[in-house]
């Protein structure tokens, strides 16, 4: 094969490897069959300007779920949104929908979040089934069943809302936020 190789470089003549010629221009030889070739003495030739191409790890739909949509997948969903890529969709839900968790609310407010006007949304609102990810954040409860098929992320985060006294619900309410914070800056290499 080295040889090969050899062969084909003395027919399309040697290289120059000087700085700033390096990259070999392209032309269309007349048979319509490309052919590398010199780039004239002295020119400095500049590449096409390179497209970005989209980070296939990087999920454009996510859903997260929980129980009831009330606390960890609403924190979840507000701070996804926050520093998730354009383009992409967030979406929460729960088995068993019952209301936003006013101490989300107030721990997201102190982030400058403002989920006032959220509502608990159940699984058949959101279509998780759609999304090109689903992260669960149960931990001792049981979580809702995630869809065949779709790529699923499992975060077992205790229930901020089953903390005894506002004091130690306000400080789980804020480790949750700030766990969640650092798990999301992972998924999406903020």
């Amino acid at each position: 094969m080295a040889g090969a190789g050899r062969a084909k470089r003395s027919r399309l003549g040697a290289s120059r490897h000087t700085p700033g010629a390096a990259r070999e221009a392209r032309r269309i030889a007349p048979a319509g069959r490309r052919q590398l070739a010199e780039p004239p003495a002295g020119k400095v030739i500049e590449s096409a300007p390179t497209v970005a191409t989209p980070d296939r790890s990087v999920p454009r739909t996510v859903v997260f779920l929980c129980v009831a949509n009330s606390a960890r997948s609403q924190l979840a969903e507000a701070l996804a949104r926050r520093i998730a890529p354009p383009g992409t969709t967030v979406l929460s839900a729960g088995s068993n929908p019952w209301r936003v968790h006013p101490m989300a609310i107030r721990v997201l407010a102190e982030d400058g979040i403002d989920i006032s006007g959220a509502h608990s949304k159940g699984m058949d609102e959101v279509h998780p089934e759609r999304a090109d990810l689903v992260v669960t954040l149960c931990a001792d409860e049981v979580c809702p069943v995630t869809p065949p098929g779709v790529r699923r992320l499992h975060w077992p985060l205790p229930d901020p809302a089953e903390a005894w006294g506002e004091e130690k619900m306000l400080q789980r309410f804020r480790e949750t936020r700030e766990r969640l914070k650092e798990k999301l800056g992972e998924l999406f290499g903020v």
